[in-house]
């Protein structure tokens, strides 16, 4: 192994679960191979009727810089196209999405979890935010939400949304947490038509 500490491969993301994942496994991006991954749990559940299926948990971080928009929307496209047999699927993390890339358009099922509860706007819920948070030394840095949560859901609906952190007086992170709930539907949403599925940054 290596010796020094700042040599060694750092993990960028990590799933932490109190239920047991029934497979897990890691997705290599093809234009960031070794960098960037996408880290996939996927665990045996069952629903109201107590038929089991699938439920998919992934997190990742995506490139991160004004100059890597590009690459950042096809990272998102290449983990979309991964999951687009899934049912039921949730993706977290930090999507490093910043002004530049403009607002983000998702198809295929795909919706933005924030802004499928009530009262949430593309403004509200920023988890970046320079101006409050003491561990962020540029305070003239936009404030932004580049932690998202998206979701694909035929047996669940997401029932609340909030910052976790943002009124500690001593962060742990320079971006806030990001704490959403979740029940089971009564039955399972039918099928929709099929969409292309496709992420768009939409840049001014």
């Amino acid at each position: 192994p290596p010796t020094k500490f700042e040599t060694r491969l750092k993990p960028q993301v990590a799933l932490l679960s109190t239920y047991p994942a029934y497979q897990t496994s890691t997705h290599n991006y093809i234009r960031t191979p070794g960098n960037k991954l996408l880290l996939t749990a996927t665990y045996v559940m069952f629903d109201k009727s107590k038929t089991p299926h699938i439920l998919s948990i992934n997190t990742t971080q995506l490139d991160v810089g004004a100059q890597q928009s590009e690459l950042r929307e096809i990272e998102m496209n290449e983990i979309l196209l991964s999951l687009v047999s899934s049912e039921d699927s949730i993706i977290l993390g930090d999507f490093s999405i910043l002004p530049v890339d403009g607002q983000i358009s998702i198809h295929g099922g795909w919706s933005d979890t924030s802004l499928t509860v009530s009262g949430n706007t593309e403004d509200s819920g920023a988890t970046y935010v320079p101006a409050q948070n003491p561990l962020i030394k540029n305070k003239e840095e936009p404030s932004g939400r580049p932690d998202r949560i998206f979701a694909k859901l035929r047996r669940y609906k997401p029932e609340s949304i909030e910052l976790v952190g943002n009124e500690d007086s001593v962060p742990i992170s320079s971006h806030y947490g990001v704490l959403a709930s979740f029940a089971q539907t009564d039955v399972p949403l039918p099928i929709t038509k099929e969409e292309p599925v496709v992420c768009i940054f939409n840049r001014p």
